[in-house]
């Protein structure tokens, strides 16, 4: 779908067009839904959130100033209502989500190569900040700034968040292989 096709299509949903939702709706669908799994780790709950999160895009569409992609907003209200979700329930969920086969080497010193498995055995036990800078910057590639205004927190915390991540990761990892 080219820009110009997709700026028509948002222009009839602001308009009230209930065809051009859909046809919105239909290539958005799987990726939010996506996005949401990742962050919530529960189907039916991921679907409720893509749901709603289109319900309040449709309704905001209006603000929508094209700054950013079509996609890209519309990511961040499914990340937004994912993560208040989580807050709101404060519960720790299990990160789940597509890797490269392998993860190579978390510090450039350690030659040992992890597998998916491996990782995402060890993902569900980080701290729930930890997981979600994590998953907000390698995942869905948001910058320092955007992971500070989604997590109200400093660009300096992000990057010692992260930081501490990787190593608390890493850490785990490692004793994982050592007891094995």
């Amino acid at each position: 779908m080219s820009i110009h096709l997709e700026q028509n299509l948002i222009q009839l949903c602001i308009e009230g067009n209930t065809a051009a939702q859909m046809q919105l709706y239909c290539k958005y669908a799987k990726t939010m839904f996506n996005t949401s799994l990742r962050i919530v780790k529960n189907k039916e709950l991921a679907e409720d959130i893509m749901q709603d999160g289109f319900i309040v895009a449709f309704q905001k569409l209006k603000n929508f100033r094209a700054e950013a992609s079509f996609k890209t907003w519309l990511s961040r209200i499914i990340i937004n209502k994912s993560i208040d979700y989580i807050k709101k329930n404060k519960k720790v969920q299990f990160l789940d989500f597509e890797l490269q086969d392998e993860i190579e080497e978390l510090d450039s010193d350690n030659e040992e190569v992890y597998t998916v498995e491996t990782v995402l055995e060890q993902l569900h036990f980080l701290p729930e900040k930890f997981r979600l800078v994590i998953e907000l910057y390698y995942l869905d590639e948001f910058s320092h700034e955007e992971i500070a205004n989604e997590l109200q927190i400093s660009y300096e915390n992000s990057r010692i968040l992260l930081h501490r991540a990787k190593m608390k990761l890493k850490q785990m990892l490692m004793n994982q292989i050592e007891n094995v």
